[in-house]
């Protein structure tokens, strides 16, 4: 259901405090689904879903990871 959410109802979520995650992967592997999901129209919100994600939090191997298969 998520993945079927608009950019701004996404936006919010992600930028929420009220957000129980136990690791910011979470948050960064959802946003690359998001995108993911429908390439053509959101590729272009992909630089400002980024900045919602703490990537100083985000484990280095995973980071690489997640670049290699996007």
């Amino acid at each position: 259901e998520i993945l079927e959410i608009e950019v701004h109802q996404f936006l919010t979520l992600i930028k929420s405090d009220d957000l129980n995650i136990s690791r910011e992967e979470s948050i960064l592997d959802l946003v690359l689904r998001w995108v993911n999901h429908n390439k053509e129209l959101r590729a272009e919100h992909l630089v400002e879903l980024l900045k919602q994600v703490r990537l100083e939090l985000v484990n280095p191997s995973f980071l690489r990871q997640a670049l290699r298969r996007n």
